[in-house]
């Protein structure tokens, strides 16, 4: 069988106790902001870029959370994927409104950290590993399938 891999860059972006998600329109699951690391790009300019192809904003990405490793199939295909997550910080985001896509085929949105199963966040690790963050545990995160 067939695998893909994928390196990703997220952001956790929070303001208070929400955290901006984002999700292909017409699917059933969220995630961080972010996406594939190109081939001899440094991670945090990679997730500067996707953040700015995305939201068509300027963002820092600043201290390294962690990695979180995660396994699906799709058809005949495997997928295996590393997710390196920062905090990241953009001016002018808040959670009273979604910040528009600059990409049709995705959506913003801002959740609560305490609904994050109500989103379905993948990979589903990301979830708890948000809640501690919220909640001031500064500890370094490694999540492997």
């Amino acid at each position: 069988m067939p695998t893909e891999f994928h390196l990703r860059a997220r952001a956790v972006i929070l303001s208070g106790m929400f955290v901006l998600l984002v999700r292909q329109v017409g699917r059933d699951y969220t995630y961080l902001p972010g996406g594939h690391v190109s081939l001899g790009e440094p991670l945090q300019g990679s997730l500067e870029r996707e953040l700015r192809e995305e939201l068509g904003v300027e963002a820092h990405a600043g201290r390294y959370l962690g990695a979180v490793e995660a396994g699906w199939q799709t058809g005949r295909v495997r997928h295996h994927e590393i997710n390196h997550v920062f905090e990241a910080t953009v001016r002018g985001l808040t959670p009273d409104r979604p910040p528009p896509s600059m990409e049709a085929h995705l959506e913003f949105l801002w959740a609560a950290v305490a609904d994050l199963d109500r989103y379905n966040v993948l990979p589903a690790p990301i979830r708890d590993l948000l809640r501690r963050r919220a909640q001031g545990d500064i500890s370094t995160w490694w999540v492997g399938v």
